[in-house]
């Protein structure tokens, strides 16, 4: 096993933090059940076309499963059991297989329910314990689901005269039937609170010890053989940071918050996923003390999501993007704030859930109209951007998170990014350029292909032609935002129908004519991928 420690920020990654300063709006709402003081939204979980959200203050507990629909979503099934005690306090998903948390059942000893689904139709599959049960377990308090095996997270499980150790218990499938198969403790010390967050992907787990050795707090990197948990690797955090609040896990990255790190701030630590290891190269710091920023924690695809639920004044909370232009190190960049609309004090927006490029992502103590009814909001993150200036500039202004540089002064580049859905039929995807130079307009370019960068004015084009220019729009404040209705507008302009599976790809031309090349006066953002839905 190795042991890492973190001396502070990682230094030698690339990583540019640059705010959009906007906030994108929601594609829709997986509804609550109008029950005062629900708490719908503690909990969020998506796999493809399937969303639950966990309401475990709704008389015992509620968790409601939801399914796409064209455009938006809706409820199939709302699951409870009669005696339950926090049921929903956390939830996962994995195709047919639900899984349940209820940490706070039996004086806290907690337990897990597993329900299947067919035909449209959840049921109860198992219930499952810890072996031999005790008070204070929290046996529950996170979970995590792929194909037949479940980890829990029992933060509060004790080891022999050491209280709150934690711990994480593996289970595994075989038919219809779940066998425990083994128990991990971290590095079994008193109060580290092991298990307190947890994921699992293609046999690897991460399990976090927030509390581990008085709040330095540190994670597990794991590895399931044969039943076994067999520990890879432990990180350790800095004094006080509380590293191994909230983990994620992919195919390509990790993601870990030290809550309380950076002086307050919050800070999420990014890896590289390799096959027996993981490899740090960036971190970020959240804005506001006390925001909470990395309470939630989701990562898909080249996109990370950070719950920061008290940030703002009273608390309404925000979750913000960040993007990578190249797997899995990047560099990665911040793109979008997300909020509701009208989101509201006190409302803790930001457990978040994703899965590629859609967001569940819940408020427990929204009002609608009841107090702490909930809410859960789904957002669409549609396409990924391709194309940036990281090498090839025409005249030695590379920018490596966008187009190239407009300017030698401020070495910034423009860059496209989009939020909203990729459905057709719902038509609400905004193309948004920005960060560039003042005073400039631009027009959004369309094509059926990328291509390899080639030179063009200050910047590098990435279309292939033929390609199809959409009207001049004037920046304000350095944005042009294109949408909705890309859809519906690019037939109307072009003539061309967009259907579900098609790639597009866009790009932004806008006038540069102070830039950093002799006698050009345009410029080029990154290139940005779109694959339409339904």
């Amino acid at each position: 096993m190795s042991i890492r420690v973190f001396h502070g920020v990682c230094v030698g990654f690339l990583l540019v933090v640059t705010s959009v300063a906007q906030t994108a709006n929601e594609i829709g709402t997986l509804p609550n059940g109008g029950a005062a003081v629900a708490g719908h939204g503690a909990s969020v979980a998506i796999d493809g076309d399937t969303a639950v959200v966990g309401a475990p203050f709704e008389n015992g507990g509620v968790v409601r499963a939801y399914v796409r629909s064209s455009p938006g979503w809706s409820q199939q099934a709302a699951l409870s059991i009669a005696g339950t005690v926090s049921f929903g306090s956390s939830v996962d998903v994995d195709i047919d297989t639900l899984v349940v948390g209820e940490p706070f059942f039996n004086s806290s000893s907690g337990r897990v329910h597993v329900f299947t689904r067919s035909a449209g139709n959840w049921t109860l599959q198992a219930t499952l314990q810890a072996p031999a049960p005790t008070a204070g377990d929290a046996f529950g308090v996170a979970v995590s689901v792929r194909g037949d095996v479940i980890a829990v997270g029992a933060s509060g499980r004790d080891m022999g005269a050491l209280l709150d150790t934690g711990a994480v218990l593996l289970f595994v499938r075989t038919g219809t039937a779940w066998s425990f198969t083994a128990e991990a403790h971290g590095w079994g010390v008193d109060q580290a609170n092991h298990g307190a967050a947890l994921d699992l992907h293609d046999g690897r787990l991460l399990v976090g010890s927030p509390r581990e050795y008085s709040n330095t707090g540190a994670f597990y990197d794991y590895r399931l053989s044969g039943g076994s948990i067999v520990t890879m690797a432990r990180w350790a955090g800095t004094p006080g940071s509380r590293l191994g609040t909230a983990v994620a896990l992919d195919g390509q990255n990790a993601v870990v918050s030290a809550l309380t790190d950076a002086g307050g701030l919050g800070r999420v630590y990014l890896f590289a996923v390799e096959q027996n290891s993981l490899g740090l190269f960036g971190s970020f710091d959240g804005a506001q003390p006390n925001s909470d920023f990395g309470a939630s924690v989701a990562v898909s695809s080249g996109k990370v999501l950070v719950g920061a639920p008290n940030a703002g004044s009273g608390g309404p909370g925000f979750v913000r993007e960040f993007v990578c232009s190249n797997l899995p190190q990047g560099p990665w960049f911040e793109a979008f704030d997300l909020a509701p609309s009208g989101n509201q004090a006190g409302a803790e927006f930001g457990t978040v859930a994703l899965d590629d490029d859609t967001a569940i992502i819940g408020a427990p103590f929204w009002l609608s109209p009841g107090p702490s009814e909930g809410a859960a909001f789904a957002f669409g993150l549609a396409g990924k951007p391709f194309g940036f200036c990281a090498s090839g500039s025409p005249c030695a202004n590379d920018y490596a998170t966008g187009g190239c540089a407009y300017s030698t002064t401020t070495g910034l580049g423009g860059r496209l990014l989009g939020w909203g859905s990729s459905s057709v039929a719902s038509d609400d995807l905004r193309l948004v350029g920005y960060q560039l130079n003042a005073n400039t307009s631009g027009i959004l370019v369309l094509s059926a292909t990328g291509q390899a960068p080639f030179v063009s004015g200050n910047g590098l084009s990435v279309l292939c032609s033929p390609s199809h220019r959409f009207a001049l729009t004037p920046a304000t404040n350095g944005v042009i935002d294109y949408g909705p209705g890309l859809v519906a507008l690019t037939f109307q302009r072009f003539g061309i129908a967009i259907t579900p599976g098609q790639t597009w790809h866009y790009q932004m031309w806008f006038r540069n004519p102070a830039g950093p090349c002799t006698g050009e006066v345009h410029n080029w953002t990154n290139g940005y991928a779109v694959t339409y839905s339904n």
